[in-house]
């Protein structure tokens, strides 16, 4: 008899025990949810106000439809005007009648008129949200409309990628790498002896271009840097891939491409500022000649490698030289001494730069 009671007990626990594990008691219907790929930040209307732009994938659409449907329908927009994150979430989820979902957020960009103080509380009320991969890609962007940045098509990406987050996670198919991600602006706005810098991101006839870099002091807005010095950041960094340098040569020019530098430093704390070494190896390819001219000696390359090395440590004295003259460090110089020495991170730069480069060609040069 106790056997029996026993078993029935066990057999009672197992059914109560089955039911809260038969299904997801919180899910929401795909249609009731914005799966929200990416958010766009603009200065508001009104004081202490920002205009949040929160782009969602088109639910309806499926691979055998993405044909027959407009380019511009893959994703939608909800924009609402909030002074905070948390805020603004609320909001778009009101106008548009479903719940916000942040776990596939890929790309932050914002307006380059918004200050340090403006976008770090908001990076880190982002980040703050467990729920949200740390992963995101954040930068910034000249154009008017935040929204025409981050609705960019590719033929390649199909909703609900984003043709932006697709450009970055390629780093080796940008030119310079400036791909920066959430986690690391955030800890670079928070840490002494760095500044925070994200890239500015254009959108052209060819698809999406980045050729500037934005650096964020404690004051005032971002400054935006030239692609000259952008380009001597890169080198100075070892971010560069695959850049090109074209030089003047005889009457003409000549073309050197698949530029690839990495850089080591080292960092010395004086009475004037931060001592700093760097050593910048490149390697390049001498493109083919035009004109009667194909190729050249060991004489004529030699100079072409100097003339190289020069030009190249123009675009980064030029990058060091606007840091000074900001008051910025994106470079990260004084990362390793700021902790210890925080007086360090507003000192100046002293960078002695060395620039070692290798050419290569098909055939060109004898």
């Amino acid at each position: 008899m106790k056997r029996q009671w026993r078993g029935a007990l066990i057999l009672g626990c197992l059914i109560l025990g089955s039911v809260g594990l038969g299904g997801c008691w919180d899910s929401t219907p795909i249609n009731h949810e914005g799966i929200v790929l990416g958010i766009g930040i603009n200065p508001g209307s009104q004081p202490h106000q920002y205009q949040w732009h929160f782009v969602f994938p088109n639910v309806t659409l499926t691979p055998s439809s993405l044909s027959s449907v407009q380019q511009d329908t893959e994703y939608y927009e909800v924009t609402v005007q909030a002074p905070t994150f948390a805020t603004a979430v609320v909001r778009a989820q009101q106008a548009s009648l479903r719940t916000l979902y942040l776990g596939q957020l890929q790309v932050v960009i914002w307006s380059p008129r918004l200050a340090l103080r403006q976008w770090q509380p908001i990076l880190a009320a982002i980040n703050a949200i467990g729920a949200i991969p740390k992963t995101f890609w954040v930068m910034t962007t000249q154009t008017p409309s935040v929204t025409h940045i981050l609705t960019a098509n590719s033929p390649q990406v199909a909703a609900p990628r984003f043709a932006l987050s697709a450009f970055f996670d390629c780093t080796r198919c940008q030119p310079i790498d400036l791909a920066t991600r959430g986690w690391r602006a955030w800890a670079a706005s928070v840490s002494p002896g760095i500044t925070p810098a994200v890239p500015v991101v254009a959108r052209t006839a060819m698809g999406i271009s980045v050729r500037s870099l934005a650096v964020y002091s404690e004051k005032g807005p971002a400054v935006v840097w030239p692609p000259t010095a952008t380009e001597g950041y890169g080198y100075l960094m070892g971010r560069v891939n695959r850049l090109a340098l074209a030089l003047p040569w005889q009457d003409g020019m000549v073309s050197i491409s698949r530029l690839v530098a990495r850089a080591t430093h080292s960092v010395t704390l004086t009475r004037t500022g931060l001592a700093v070494r760097v050593r910048i190896h490149v390697t390049g390819w001498v493109d083919p000649m035009a004109g009667p001219t194909t190729s050249i000696n060991l004489a004529q390359e030699h100079a072409i490698r100097q003339a190289a090395e020069h030009a190249i440590l123009r675009q980064c004295l030029q990058a060091v030289a606007l840091a000074n003259r900001t008051h910025t460090d994106p470079f990260g110089y004084g990362r390793a001494i700021g902790w210890q020495h925080p007086s360090a991170a507003t000192m100046p730069l002293h960078v002695t730069i060395t620039v070692a480069m290798v050419l290569k060609g098909e055939g060109e040069i004898q």
